[in-house]
């Protein structure tokens, strides 16, 4: 399902992928036909925290994305996009994970990156492969650990929300 408004004269489209990787890959491949190839890709929504300085309801804006499942392949944000983010939620690395992850402490240990999710990786491929300027904004909803307390969801994807629509009208005049 797709919303469709106009914000200070620019058409923008709201949707959401589903949860996991198929749904991602499958949501944003529609989304790149039936759009015509967007002119920015901005991705919001929540990820468990692997980095311990992190906090629940935390926004973050993961400057590389890796799948967790072969660390070496990377997508890179985009530069012009990350230019226009307050640096107090820029990170370095995110991981994508085809499955739930309860081990983030040994995930970071490995990889030092702060957050992991299941479909920003992949979202983040398919508008690079594209020629999309991407950019996520994910706020921590708990830690990778294995415990999974629902009751900071909602704040999370609240915070996540409020992060993208202030930079989008950093975007529009």
């Amino acid at each position: 399902v797709y919303t469709q408004v106009i914000y200070n004269d620019e058409e923008l489209v709201l949707f959401r992928t589903g949860v996991g990787p198929e749904a991602a890959k499958i949501s944003m491949n529609i989304t790149v036909d039936k759009f015509a190839k967007p002119k920015k890709m901005i991705f919001s929504g929540i990820a468990g925290g692997l980095d311990p300085s992190l906090s629940s309801g935390q926004t973050v804006v993961v400057t590389n994305w890796h799948p967790l499942e072969n660390y070496n392949e990377v997508v890179a944000v985009d530069a012009e996009l990350l230019k226009l983010i307050k640096p107090s939620y820029i990170t370095a690395n995110g991981v994508t994970s085809d499955h739930f992850v309860s081990n983030g402490n040994e995930v970071y240990a490995l990889t030092q990156a702060t957050i992991v999710d299941m479909e920003t990786y992949y979202i983040a491929k398919i508008a690079s492969e594209n020629g999309i300027p991407f950019i996520a904004f994910r706020s921590v909803s708990d830690m990778a650990n294995g415990t999974k307390d629902k009751s900071k969801f909602q704040i999370a994807a609240d915070n996540s929300a409020r992060a993208a629509i202030e930079f989008i009208s950093t975007l529009t005049p």
